[in-house]
């Protein structure tokens, strides 16, 4: 039998985000990639995902943070993103980001 009664493997587990204060509310404002920053690989998968066919949702961000240099490298992929809505940040990260980018309201 296992000594361990956590079925939990991480001894460390990250702490719950917030709850929604409006649980009936299942809107998601921004979708935030590239923390931390997005690799050339990720914006071929992005871009590729863009194409599909899938409609991005009214009042969606799907914003992104990379480097200049990978941004140089992903210049393939960039017309399927911004022709999907994709907002490119570069060389800044999620943690240095606030308004008007990142609001204190966003889900």
């Amino acid at each position: 039998p296992n000594p361990n009664p956590n079925p939990n493997p991480n001894p460390n587990p990250s702490p719950s985000p917030s709850p929604n204060p409006n649980p009936d509310d299942a809107r998601i404002d921004v979708v935030a990639l590239g923390n931390p920053h997005f690799s050339a690989s990720e914006f071929g998968a992005l871009a590729a995902l863009c194409r599909a066919g899938a409609p991005k949702g009214a009042g969606v961000r799907i914003v992104v943070t990379t480097s200049r240099a990978v941004l140089a490298q992903a210049e393939a992929s960039l017309p399927d993103l911004e022709a999907f809505g994709v907002e490119l940040i570069t060389d800044t990260c999620w943690c240095m980001l606030g308004p008007p980018v990142v609001t204190l309201n966003l889900t």
